[in-house]
């Protein structure tokens, strides 16, 4: 029991650290995509880490926002984001507040003119004083805004750019100071314990396993080759495998627990090692 408990929580201290590292190498390719420069989609995933170090979300939460964003045609992407940001942590937003603000003002800009379920029903909840800045930036009253929004008359990249400029005027720094609750602390935390499973994984696990899932795939091609040239059928080759293992019940669990060693003691050897090329830089 004791050996099957080492097993199990080494493999999910793994495979934790191929998930995240894997996350990265995801969003990379997703940014390069977005900007046609695998140079500044690395200066953009530089800039989220940055920024989620003064930020009281989660980095999945700013990485997801910053890809919506810029999909929209929004100039400012990242002005536009540290705004987001600063805005709902000023009314002591959590994450699930950060996503569904950063959502509203993507649709506003997906649809070019701003509508009142986004105005209203999304920003305005997640951030109580989005209204009346947007209103002050566009230099009219609420209820002219309203009218405005009515006829589709309000311009959604125009209505963006001048809430950044009052987000950062009237909030600016807020994000910093809630860095100091509870939640900006375990925000921090989830960040720091992100960005050592990333490093782990860049010295050698995460390609470690990712090689290894391609070497099992070829294998299964090679044997599925070779099970259609001799012709057997699929039910008579798990038939022969099942019998085989309800005889060799014993053997079969002990092949099972040596395989699940290995991988745990190659990973187990990559990240010691890291663990030293980290200590020695």
């Amino acid at each position: 029991q004791l050996t099957e408990m080492i097993i199990g929580r080494s493999k999910d201290a793994s495979l934790g650290i191929v998930e995240t590292t894997d996350k990265f190498h995801r969003l990379n390719i997703a940014l390069t995509g977005l900007t046609g420069s695998s140079a500044q989609a690395a200066k953009d995933i530089d800039f989220l880490i940055e920024t989620s170090r003064k930020a009281p979300f989660a980095l999945d939460a700013l990485q997801e926002a910053f890809i919506r964003l810029s999909s929209t045609g929004i100039k400012d992407v990242r002005g536009t984001l540290l705004g987001i940001i600063d805005a709902v942590a000023a009314f002591g937003g959590k994450n699930s507040d950060f996503q569904s603000a950063a959502e509203a003002i993507a649709q506003m800009a997906g649809k070019i003119v701003v509508s009142q379920e986004e105005l209203r029903k999304q920003l305005g909840q997640r951030i109580p004083a989005a209204i009346a800045i947007g209103a002050r930036e566009m230099g009219i009253t609420i209820q002219e805004l309203f009218k405005q929004v009515e006829s589709a008359s309000v311009n959604s990249f125009k209505f963006i750019s001048g809430l950044t400029r009052g987000f950062e005027a009237d909030f600016g720094g807020a994000a910093l100071r809630m860095m100091n609750t509870w939640t900006g602390a375990t925000a921090n935390l989830e960040t720091s314990w992100d960005l050592l499973r990333k490093s782990l994984g860049d010295a050698g696990i995460w390609e470690f396993f990712v090689n290894g899932a391609r070497s099992i795939a070829t294998i299964m091609d090679d044997l599925t080759l070779k099970i259609n040239n001799w012709k057997f059928v699929v039910s008579d080759f798990i038939s022969i495998i099942v019998d085989w293992i309800a005889k060799n019940k014993e053997l079969a669990g002990k092949l099972i627990i040596l395989g699940e060693v290995y991988l745990v003691v190659q990973a187990t050897i990559l990240t010691y090692r890291a663990a030293i090329l980290a200590a020695s830089i």
